[in-house]
């Protein structure tokens, strides 16, 4: 399962493990996973096209994360570590009910 944030970091991620699975000596199964946080201002419609084009098994996890943060986090104290703890566990949750043994 590749976790993907939008970044750069995880654009390549995921090349890189397309890349493996044509060419690796082992054979595994590959899906994309972004997690759509309903941030503001969030493009949501960018994975899905992106993700289409390269004919890649994808799911898009929809969950308000961002309206959670906000209220458990004191305003003007930084939100970082609380919605890093919170999408982790999201991310995992999927992980379990979908069967996947390994996360990147």
């Amino acid at each position: 399962m590749a976790c993907l944030s939008g970044g750069k970091d995880s654009y390549t991620m995921l090349d890189i493990l397309l890349i493996l699975k044509r060419k690796a000596p082992v054979d595994f199964e590959l899906i994309a996973v972004n997690l759509d946080q309903k941030q503001p201002g969030f493009a949501e419609y960018v994975f899905p096209r992106y993700l289409a084009e390269l004919e890649i098994e994808y799911h898009i996890i929809e969950q308000d994360a961002y309206s959670v943060v906000k209220r458990v986090v004191a305003e003007g104290k930084t939100i970082c570590g609380a919605c890093s703890r919170f999408r982790r566990g999201i991310l995992y949750n999927f992980a379990v009910e979908n069967g996947v043994t390994k996360l990147r």
